[in-house]
């Protein structure tokens, strides 16, 4: 009846954190906090290169909490929910394929109390991660567009020095690097339109709407 249906609503959110809950999963899965996601990239580009067989789970873990004590995610510490909403957000290894490395088959995974379970079910997870695996793939695109445009810098710097000396074949290939330069720099704005468009009329939109339902409905309670 209705009055069970508010005392279990009323259940979760208090005792099982369902809004932290919803609000955790949008910032990690979601990549609704972006500056997590570049310090945990930071924290992880020493063996996202590297073969992933010989990635282990440990160093992807303590990789994980770095960021996180590294990102405004340290406010969400040591509070009265003792750590239980930041404690179940895990760092795993996808099923790897031959020759994968690691930006292949990393993922960020949030482990789901039972007591959550009928609010997020087993396929609405798998959903989740299919976003997170989407966002990063994008990430990662845009993370070696970056390491590619500061290594072409460096290269211009040098043309540049040599270009004085007026040799034909320096500024050609300066005209050629700056070229591709501008490639670069369209492309990576093309990505960052569509991470942009996806997150703001897709899911932020959702996920307010949804927020607002919940938050909504407890104000009543209240």
């Amino acid at each position: 009846n209705e009055k069970s249906c508010i005392f279990i609503e009323s259940l979760l959110k208090e005792k099982h954190n369902l809004v932290k809950t919803t609000k955790l999963i949008h910032q990690l899965l979601f990549m609704g906090n972006s500056k997590f996601i570049d310090v945990l990239i930071q924290e992880t580009e020493n063996f996202l290169e590297d073969e992933a067989q010989f990635m282990k789970g440990s160093t992807l873990t303590a990789s994980l909490k770095s960021a996180i004590t590294k990102s405004s995610f340290r406010n969400m510490l040591n509070k009265t929910d003792k750590n239980m909403v930041l404690n179940i957000v895990d760092a795993r290894i996808l099923e790897m394929g031959h020759g994968s490395i690691g930006w292949n088959v990393f993922t960020l995974d949030y482990i789901i109390p039972k007591e959550l379970e009928p609010v997020f079910s087993k396929q609405t997870q798998k959903t989740y991660l299919k976003l997170f695996n989407f966002f990063w793939r994008l990430k990662r695109v845009q993370y070696m567009f970056v390491k590619e445009w500061n290594s072409n810098n460096a290269v211009l710097g040098s043309l540049r020095k040599l270009a004085v000396k007026k040799s034909p074949l320096i500024r050609d290939n300066l005209v050629k690097v700056s070229r591709l330069n501008c490639c670069k720099n369209l492309m990576q704005q093309l990505l960052y339109n569509i991470d942009s468009y996806v997150k703001l009329f897709l899911i932020d939109a959702s996920f307010e709407d949804g927020l607002d339902a919940l938050e909504t409905n407890m104000h009543e309670e209240d």
